[in-house]
């Protein structure tokens, strides 16, 4: 009966189609709810960091790096070296002053290539804000120094007083691909498990489709042989009034 069997697969797909749409919308969306509070726990945690070690920095040794001192800058940046050597998820730490130009920087992105007095990239929306609230923030998502970084930004007071003005930033990186892939473990899971019942539903589906069309598919089946001159046909005998879904092969 291919006629049955076609009746069926076209059915079935289209009702697996459906729910296999509805998933696919429903876990973009939750990619992408889920990213954006991974981001934000992410930026939280690296914004808080450069807070806390903000208390490493000698305020004498940054008033002489501010003034051009190269001797200072190169034991600021020793000093920057204890946060990722001792926490592997950040990926650099630096201090800019309130041009964007580094100050000092630790070994991870010394090797990048970078000095003390390049110019960094910084997100100027997030910089407005600290300065403005005097309060640790984190950048959107940007491309530099060859990685996709996030960055946490925290003050740095003059005398490390807070009634004092910002003179420096302590900047602390993420690799903000991370982000992605630990957004995509925990998607993907749900994504997986959510296949498992679909799958179920549209092997139930088909069954009950195929037991549905059954009848139709037989009076078709022989309403061709009798349009083609056959007309020694078996007899199909149906149960019930003739209405889709209320009769069943007797």
């Amino acid at each position: 009966m291919n006629l049955t069997k076609s009746l069926t697969f076209h059915l079935g797909t289209i009702i697996a189609g459906i729910l296999i749409v509805m998933i696919t919308i429903t876990s973009v969306a939750t990619f992408f709810t889920a990213y954006d509070k991974l981001y934000e726990a992410a930026g939280i945690e690296a914004y808080g960091c450069a807070n806390i070690t903000t208390g490493l920095i000698d305020p004498v040794m940054l008033e002489k790096a501010l003034a051009g001192d190269e001797e200072s800058k190169i034991q600021l940046g020793s000093l920057l070296n204890w946060t990722t050597d001792h926490k592997n998820i950040f990926d650099s730490q630096y201090i800019l002053d309130l041009n964007g130009n580094i100050l000092a920087l630790d070994d991870n992105l010394a090797e990048k290539g970078f000095a003390p007095g390049d110019s960094f990239y910084i997100d100027e929306e997030a910089i407005n804000m600290l300065l403005e609230m005097n309060h640790p923030t984190y950048s959107k998502s940007y491309y530099f120094g060859d990685m996709n970084r996030l960055s946490g930004y925290a003050p740095i007071y003059k005398d490390h007083d807070p009634t004092n003005e910002i003179i420096a930033i302590n900047v602390i990186d993420f690799d903000a691909n991370i982000v992605k892939k630990r957004t995509w473990d925990v998607v993907s899971k749900g994504i997986l498990y959510s296949l498992i019942p679909v799958l179920l539903a549209s092997f139930v589906t088909a069954f009950l489709i195929r037991r549905k069309t059954k009848p139709i598919s037989k009076l078709i089946h022989q309403a061709k042989k009798i349009a083609n001159g056959n007309l020694v046909v078996e007899e199909t005998v149906v149960k019930g009034q003739m209405k889709l879904g209320n009769f069943q092969e007797h």
